[in-house]
């Protein structure tokens, strides 16, 4: 006999109409079933809000220590390439002129017996200052007047 695809087709939904198809559960899964099923619920409870508020808590407080750590401008020698004329001499530089002595020089007719008090407390003044060397004992090395 011959048949239309019309027929055939009615066939094959006669065929299926008694037997229905249970879809498997992870088929249907995604981001916004998921949100809406799962996620959300658990940032509803109370211990999550509060977990939530202590986790960025600590999040800022490694932020704000973060940026106290971070120093201005940029290294010349980070972005000179290696091997070349100009790496050398920034490496020289750094090397042999990064460090300098300093010493106080007074004027003509400085009145020194009057005024050791005034210079002990200048050469003590020099402990706030980070950037100077100091001895093997953290302090700074003895003046003339220690002597």
């Amino acid at each position: 006999t011959s048949s239309s695809t019309r027929d055939l087709l009615a066939q094959v939904e006669d065929s299926r109409s008694g037997k229905k198809c249970v879809p498997l559960p992870f088929l249907h899964w995604n981001l916004s079933n998921f949100a809406r099923e799962k996620y959300a619920p658990l940032l509803l409870k109370p211990k999550s809000k509060a977990a939530v508020v202590v986790l960025f808590l600590c999040l800022l407080g490694l932020s704000l220590y973060g940026t106290t750590m971070v120093h201005d401008g940029l290294y010349l020698a980070d972005i000179v390439p290696r091997d070349t004329k100009e790496y050398d001499f920034i490496d020289a530089q750094f090397k042999y002129f990064s460090f300098y002595n300093m010493y106080l020089v007074t004027m003509d007719g400085f009145d020194y017996a009057r005024s050791q008090r005034l210079l002990i407390q200048l050469h003590n003044a020099f402990n706030s200052v980070r950037y100077v060397v100091r001895d093997s004992d953290n302090k700074l090395p003895r003046m003339w007047l220690h002597y």
